[in-house]
């Protein structure tokens, strides 16, 4: 409402004047600056024609409710309609009520006439140069006094406040047409009294045929409580068919909100869940509209509401709620996934303070388990601070299940132990992470997770410490979480497991160790002397039958004696005690030293020693610099091989040395950024098992092989430890037989 009232000091050269009717009238052409009152209905109406037949140019009147009907009804309106023929402008300001319709139809006739709501007082200013004014005016009855001033600073100060109201005024016409149509004019204002809010808000409920709202939970709960007359007779005129009813757009993120919502459903207000719901709060029926952009919060006036009916508004908000009605979900489904567990609420909390706040709600309300898988060794000394873990020793006495995960670091444990025997009541355990995770996951009844980022971890206070926290309400989520949580104390308690097993196990190889080699130095102790009782009897008796007899037991000895030198070989190995006694020689008198040493065996099974230098004497005479009895070692076990599986028939192992750089390509898939040199052993025999290859250099692979399986995995150990490869396998489908090859490096 605009309220005008005439407050002003006039100031002028001289005194104002006051009249009395019987006075005589006073020329004031004279006069150039004047305020005076006049009193009188008959003087009034002659000054002011006198005044009608000077203007130029203009005339701009503003005027009440009452104007209208009073100027009609005396002899001014005729001045009106002179001043028009004349082509003089006139301007009307007035208040348009349906009672002064017709009045005003008629001064449209004549004039512009603009409407405002709320005027009070009436004014008339001429050419911008004379001002005439009076507080009063009631129809029916005459003007009874007047203000005239032609004091310039107040003329101006009054033609000013004239065209600020005429900037805040609508047509004539269209507010005539409104009232006659009974078109509700358009109106839209910002509310920030409680008590206009509230007032709007039962004038929206009122004039309503319908509603729609989108707000949060707790807007239906301001509602419930503060307007629930005004929605009950909604939702009468709904079931008697005359209110096509009340739908609301709402998000439902927890349990505690359920029963409320149900309230509203059970009275028969329709309601869907959004997921993403606007932050901006607002309802429109199909005549006006209420927004807000305050967050809608319990027991919380809200203090700022835009209230409008301009159609724009309406169409606008109508659209964005119906596309969030189509999106959403019935809340009877969502109710159900709630209370079910099926449903993910995450809710990004970046203020400290408020993360501690819904920590603390949160612990209060545990119900039987909580699991804290810490960010830091830190974290751990700082809940031990701020005294947290008494409060969980005190759930844990109310049989509420509390486990503690800590990143473990040695340096501080036995300080950690110390405070974690004050709390027998929680479960702690550690687990080893090469890096501090600095993220702390908290699952409280499997059912809600806090995901804690920490800024400052040296820091002792929580609000220093924290950086946002990640709240999310979700059964599977939190099931997830947990899962993850156990694997980790699963993890630390079989890490526990392990280490006092691996103990053991030390303990228990190094046993096994230690009575190998002593079994195989008391083994090797007997059996030279009987090699060598063996031999001097093998020259002193003569009879076959004997001798036969001796051959068997010094077979069997050898073999006896190999076996003991192999255990001790693997002894060695798998102590890391291998020494080799390296030296430079040359690689094919070696091959040569131990073709001799096999010539008589395999000239029982008609084998043929191939050994082949590409050619030349180069590949022959190729130095190495190694260990000669380990290496001479190795060429002994793969010919050995190669004869035990040629068959009693004409056979044939060929020895090859090459020096080559290292290939990519070759078929042994040997790789070496040096030169190198390559032993090459190839046989026409039963070749390799095809089942074995992938187990062919490890221990006990004796499927396809005579004696111990130990033999192939001495070689390997022994080539490796010079820095070399050892490879196998089976010729070509057009040959018989398999390869062994081994490489060493060069000796250039």
């Amino acid at each position: 409402m605009i309220e005008f009232y005439i407050i002003a000091l006039l100031y002028s050269h001289r005194s104002p004047l006051l009249y009395e009717e019987e006075d005589e009238e006073i020329n004031i052409e004279n006069i150039v600056e004047k305020t005076e009152i006049l009193y009188g209905s008959n003087k009034i109406i002659k000054r002011a024609i006198d005044d009608f037949h000077k203007i130029k140019e203009r005339f701009d009147n503003c005027t009440d409710s009452t104007g209208p009907p009073v100027f009609y009804n005396t002899p001014i309106w005729n001045e009106y309609v002179n001043l028009a023929k004349k082509g003089i402008k006139l301007r009307f300001i007035a208040e348009i009520t349906k009672d002064n319709v017709p009045y005003c139809k008629e001064l449209i006739k004549i004039a512009e006439l603009r409407h405002l709501d709320g005027i009070k007082g009436n004014f008339g200013i001429s050419d911008g140069e004379n001002y005439g004014g009076t507080a009063r005016m009631k129809e029916g009855q005459s003007i009874v006094e007047i203000l005239r001033s032609n004091v310039r600073a107040f003329v101006e100060q009054q033609q000013f406040f004239f065209e600020t109201l005429w900037s805040k005024s609508i047509p004539g016409e269209q507010k005539i047409k409104e009232i006659e149509e009974r078109i509700e004019p358009i109106k839209t204002q910002l509310l920030q009294n409680p008590h206009d809010i509230f007032k709007a808000t039962i004038e929206f409920y009122e004039k309503s045929d319908w509603i729609k709202s989108c707000f949060p939970v707790e807007g239906l709960n301001v509602i419930y409580k503060d307007f629930s007359n005004s929605r009950k007779e909604i939702l009468d005129r709904y079931r008697q068919g005359k209110h096509k009813g009340i739908r609301w757009i709402t998000s439902l993120k927890n349990k505690k909100d359920v029963e409320l919502v149900r309230l509203h459903i059970e009275d028969g207000v329709k309601i869907r869940h959004v997921k993403d719901l606007l932050t901006d709060s607002f309802a429109l029926t199909d005549k006006s509209f209420l927004f807000t952009i305050e967050n809608i919060e319990k027991e919380k006036l809200i203090t700022n509401v835009l209230s409008s009916n301009d159609k724009l508004y309406l169409d606008h908000y109508d659209t964005i709620f119906e596309t969030l009605w189509k999106k959403g979900i019935d809340i009877n489904e969502r109710i159900k996934d709630i209370e079910e567990g099926h449903y993910v609420n995450v809710e990004l909390i970046p203020n400290p303070k408020e993360s501690l706040k819904i920590f603390q709600e949160l612990f209060y309300g545990i119900k039987s388990e909580v699991l804290l898988m810490l960010s830091s060794t830190n974290a751990f000394f700082r809940i031990e601070h701020n005294k947290d873990f008494y409060a969980c020793e005190k759930l844990a006495h109310r049989g509420i299940t509390v486990k503690v995960l800590i990143p473990l670091k040695i340096d501080l444990l036995e300080k950690i132990n110390q405070i974690t025997l004050k709390y027998p009541k929680i479960e702690f355990r550690y687990f080893n992470t090469p890096h501090e995770p600095f993220i702390g996951i908290t699952v409280i009844d499997r059912e809600k997770v806090l995901l804690l980022e920490i800024k400052n971890d040296i820091n002792k206070d929580y609000i220093d410490s924290m950086g946002m926290t990640i709240f999310i309400e979700s059964k599977s989520a939190s099931l997830s979480y947990a899962s993850i949580f156990y694997s980790l104390w699963k993890q630390s308690e079989m890490h526990e497991q392990l280490k006092k097993a691996f103990l053991q196990l030390q303990i228990h190889e190094k046993m096994q160790r230690d009575f190998i080699n002593v079994a195989a130095h008391e083994l090797r102790t007997p059996i030279q002397p009987i090699i060598t009782t063996t031999t001097i009897l093998s020259k002193e008796i003569h009879t076959k039958r004997h001798k036969e007899f001796l051959d068997i037991l010094d077979r069997n000895v050898r073999r006896l004696k190999t076996l003991a030198e192999d255990i001790l070989d693997i002894a060695k190995i798998e102590s890391n005690s291998l020494i080799l006694d390296r030296e430079h020689f040359k690689i094919g008198e070696i091959i040569l030293k131990v073709i001799e040493a096999y010539k008589n065996e395999a000239a029982t099974k008609n084998i043929k020693f191939e050994f082949l230098h590409s050619g030349d004497n180069e590949n022959k005479d190729v130095m190495v610099y190694a260990d000669k009895n380990r290496i001479s070692q190795v060429i002994s076990n793969l010919i050995n091989n190669s004869i035990k599986f040629i068959p009693k028939e004409k056979g044939t192992i060929s020895i090859t040395v090459n020096r080559r750089k290292s290939d990519n390509n070759n078929k042994e898939n040997v790789d070496y950024k040096d030169k190198i040199v390559i032993v090459m052993i190839k046989d026409n025999g039963t070749g390799v098992d095809e089942q074995v290859f992938p187990r062919l250099f490890t221990k006990f692979v004796s499927k396809s092989f005579q004696g111990t399986g130990l033999g192939l995995y001495i070689c390997k150990s022994i080539v490796e430890a010079h820095g070399g490869k050892i490879w196998a396998y089976n010729n070509e489908e057009c040959e018989k037989g398999a390869t062994f090859g081994f490489s060493l490096p060069f000796l250039s």
